[in-house]
């Protein structure tokens, strides 16, 4: 058996672990709503929306559906509540190249997820895609109560892995959250693609097979 490194890398889900298509979600709500598109989106983003106070787990999936379906115009019925999340939820396409990367990764490091997510993403991530189960602990924004780039995400992560900063790895296609991670001591990596990741994790000290990542 693989003896793990000491330090812990600490991945973002959507934009980075997978691809993230938020636009389905406004394309399917419409064919239930009078409201536009961009009108939906907007239920799902900015600080006080009712997606992104679920994201914080600052209300219930009750109270999110709820106030979503007030917004939408539409009667908060048993019946409609699996169109909803189906609609609201499976938003996401496999990188069949980072599952690969993170295959590898699994043998020798601690992963952790650190995403601005919710227990309904959560469960249809980890049912839907089986590299996501290889990460042992969660410090995602429902967790810990606050969204990146919220410094107090990152002090968490510190808190509770009960490491160095300096052990600690994050990646995140989002360049004011590695900021943010980078400014509490965290090694931060943007992500661009799966070849690039791969070269900047090695630049850091981390150990990856070479045929890591597969030619297609």
């Amino acid at each position: 058996m693989t003896s793990k490194s000491d330090k812990i890398i600490l991945f973002d889900v959507a934009g980075t672990l997978v691809d993230f298509h938020p636009e389905w979600r406004a394309e399917r709500l419409a064919k239930h709503s009078e409201l536009s598109e961009e009108r939906i989106s907007q239920l799902f983003s900015g600080d006080e929306s009712p997606g992104v106070l679920f994201d914080a787990g600052q209300i219930v999936a009750t109270e999110f559906y709820n106030r979503c379906c007030e917004t939408l115009g539409v009667e908060p019925t048993q019946k409609f509540a699996g169109v909803f999340r189906h609609a609201y939820a499976e938003i996401f396409s496999a990188r069949p190249k980072m599952g690969e990367l993170i295959e590898k990764l699994a043998d020798k490091y601690e992963l952790w997820m650190m995403s601005n997510t919710n227990v309904w993403h959560l469960e249809y991530l980890r049912q839907t895609f089986s590299y996501l189960n290889l990460f042992t602990r969660n410090c995602n924004s429902h967790d810990v109560g606050y969204v990146k780039p919220d410094p107090r995400v990152f002090q968490k992560a510190i808190e509770w892995s009960g490491k160095n900063p300096a052990d600690l790895i994050f990646v995140d296609d989002k360049e004011s959250n590695i900021s943010a991670a980078i400014a509490e001591g965290i090694s931060g990596v943007h992500f661009t693609t799966p070849e690039k990741l791969s070269d900047d994790l090695k630049a850091l000290g981390v150990e990856i097979p070479e045929k890591a990542l597969s030619s297609t």
